[in-house]
């Protein structure tokens, strides 16, 4: 039986240091990637979780 990898969300992988951080984490972790608008995916290891988020409100 294959052991089971630890999750991981990457905020901002489709960015520069997060797909990196992608890339770097794929053997070791199962990945989640999620980003603020789905313009790009994530590096192929990821999963993709592209959710619309509305702006801070002012306090």
């Amino acid at each position: 039986m294959a052991k089971r990898k630890d999750t991981v969300i990457v905020t901002g992988s489709t960015g520069f240091i997060g797909s990196a951080l992608v890339n770097s984490f794929a053997d070791r972790f199962a990945l989640v990637g999620l980003d603020r608008a789905a313009t790009r995916q994530p590096p192929p290891a990821a999963g993709a979780c592209g959710r619309p988020m509305a702006p801070a409100s002012p306090r």
